[in-house]
This record gives C-alpha cells, structure tokens and sequence, in this order.
C-alpha cells in the first residue's frame, strides 16, 4: 500500500498524575506518504486512503486503543491531491483534520498543506479547540536572518514547517 510503510506507536500514561487526563491511552500513526506529481494516477490519494486500513488493523491488534493520533507528511494538497474531499479519509465524519488545507505547511513559495494532523476516537474531544496549527519556525525565529555558510538557515532546518496541537 506505501511506497513507505508508517510507524505505529502506541502510548499509555503511567505517571502518579495519569488519572487527571482525560486521554489514557492513546496511538500514533505517523507516515511520510508517497509525492505523485500530477493527481491523476492517485498514488498519494490511494497512500492517504490506506491510513484508515492501518488505522483499522492498530485498532484490531489493540482493542483496549479508543484515541489515535495519524499525522505526517501526507503530500495532502497541490499537484499531488486533486481533491480532498476524495480522500475517505478526509470524508468520513469519524475524523477531525485539525490543520486547514488554506495552511502552509511548507517553506517554499507554495502555499500548500502538505503535513497534517488527524483525530479518530475521544480524544477529538479532548483536543484543545484551536490548537491544531503550523509553527511558522520561519517568521517566530527569523530565520532569514540567521545565516550558515552564508545562506539562512530556514531551508536547512526543513522544508516543511511542524505541525502542532494540544490535548489533555
């Protein structure tokens, strides 16, 4: 199904404060899918359709699993997705895609969301309202203003920002 399998983490909270959070045990599913240029052979599409079926396997394999985490470098827009609205991913209403597809998500010129974030189980409701953001390491730190070799530093950092969101 990928051109590179994602990784699948599952986590559980154990510290003496555990009981206080609302979200006990929790996966992640991270993935950096496939870049077809030219949205008609659907590889990226088909990629980000399969995260369910890793989804649905995790959930098989660790039933005791209620809250899962998938996020990555999806190439979810541009010249690689035609249409979110293809993607069952994005359509089925068990998910919350947290960072916009109006987002950049790159540093480049292109304003594209390319990295995202998706809720699947409670833990949608136990995501901060509006924490679901891209850090624009670019602009907080000035990063065109620091140089190496005489080049900002901005692309040698990454050529995506990170994307972030708060849960309790």
């Amino acid at each position: 199904w990928f051109e590179r399998p994602p990784t699948v983490l599952v986590l559980e909270r154990s510290s003496v404060n555990a009981p206080n959070f609302k979200t006990q045990k929790l996966a992640i599913i991270s993935a950096h899918l496939k870049p077809a240029t030219g949205v008609t052979n659907m590889d990226t599409e088909n990629e980000i359709n399969h995260l369910k079926d890793v989804e649905n396997d995790l959930r098989a394999r660790h039933p005791t699993v209620n809250d899962v985490i998938i996020a990555g470098d999806f190439n979810a827009d541009c010249d690689y997705v035609r249409d979110p609205e293809d993607l069952t991913l994005f359509s089925e209403s068990d998910n919350s895609w947290l960072i916009s597809f109006e987002d950049d998500t790159t540093v480049s010129s292109t304003i594209c969301a390319y990295d995202h974030i998706v809720l699947s189980g409670d833990i949608q409701d136990n995501a901060v309202a509006g924490s679901g953001k891209v850090f624009d390491y670019q602009n907080f730190y000035d990063t065109d203003s620091i140089f190496y070799n005489g080049e900002p530093i901005t692309a040698l950092i990454s050529d995506h920002f990170p994307v972030v969101f708060e849960f309790f």
